[in-house]
């Protein structure tokens, strides 16, 4: 659940100060790299409406891979459109980054950026084919 999620970052937050502290640098560097895995958090697509404006990774299946006319490429997660818990978009000039994911439908995937709302539903949109990842 995201309470889960929050609170774990809040104790990897503190446990990450007190340590910076009480060892220095060695466990700066040590925290910092477990601080940042643990606030990338990774969610469901119904629960991104309560992440926006926080990078997060949104791991589910796809119900739908729809291209427009103009090329821009949407992603739905969590039902089809407009039922659609979440989208990932990817825009026609960055296209090319993203080779087969028509191929998406029915598979688990990873979806990692921020998480911004569009008419009220949460998307993230895509730029690198590096933020994407299919199980």
């Amino acid at each position: 659940s995201p309470d889960i999620a929050v609170s774990r970052v809040d104790a990897a937050a503190a446990s990450f100060s007190g340590a910076a502290r009480a060892a220095g640098a060695h466990a700066l560097s040590a925290g910092v790299a477990g601080f940042s895995a643990a606030g990338r958090g990774v969610i469901t697509p119904a629960a991104a409406s309560s992440y926006v404006g926080q990078t997060v990774t949104v791991r589910g299946v796809v119900s739908d891979v729809h291209t427009t006319r103009s090329g821009t490429i949407f992603i739905d997660m969590g039902g089809r459109y407009p039922e659609n818990a979440f989208t990932a978009v990817i825009f026609a000039e960055n296209a090319a980054e993203f080779p087969g994911v028509g191929s998406l439908d029915d598979r688990t995937i990873e979806i990692i950026g921020r998480v911004r709302l569009y008419r009220g539903k949460p998307e993230i949109v895509l730029t690198s084919g590096q933020r994407l990842r299919p199980d």
